[in-house]
């Protein structure tokens, strides 16, 4: 957190946008998690920093700058709310409207997984998107009856297309 701290120190900014990516991460993992759990309320830290707060580590949490701006969790907590908001629970597999929506990641380094669902495609959205809120999504045919998807940290959402 020192470099953090420190916007002259040599490291700050590759510091800050691994930071940024993570807290990204954690923005969609900690809810996804929390409610697979049993939760039924989540509520991410503060809208902004709290630059003078007594714990070092509690002092970068906003999701938006000092001007107001949207940092990286702020867009993958919205794109979470805005896929699977509405869901009745959280499970291994659950249904909106007929849909069924994946969310996946793994915490051990990359790994293909394969899933067999029902549809004929899949679109596959990273929930990281750095500075500019824009996702990187693909659609990928059903091949097979399966379809091979690498993981990685990066919190992924698929979406069944029938």
């Amino acid at each position: 957190m020192n470099i953090m701290e420190s916007e002259s120190h040599p490291k700050h900014k590759e510091v800050e946008k691994w930071y940024r990516k993570e807290q990204a991460r954690l923005s969609v993992k900690k809810p996804v998690v929390a409610l697979a759990h049993g939760a039924e309320k989540i509520f991410l830290a503060n809208p902004f920093d709290w630059s003078d707060y007594y714990l070092p580590s509690f002092r970068h949490f906003g999701l938006l700058d000092r001007k107001g701006n949207p940092r990286p969790a702020f867009y993958a907590y919205k794109l979470l709310i805005e896929k699977v908001g509405g869901f009745s629970n959280i499970n291994i597999l659950s249904e909106k409207d007929g849909r069924y929506i994946y969310l996946l990641w793994n915490e051990n380094g990359e790994k293909e997984v394969r899933l067999s669902p029902n549809g004929k495609r899949v679109r596959i959205t990273n929930t990281v998107a750095m500075d500019t809120g824009i996702f990187s999504e693909n659609v990928r045919e059903i091949s097979g009856d399966e379809v091979k998807i690498d993981l990685n940290s990066d919190p992924l959402i698929v979406e069944v297309i029938k």
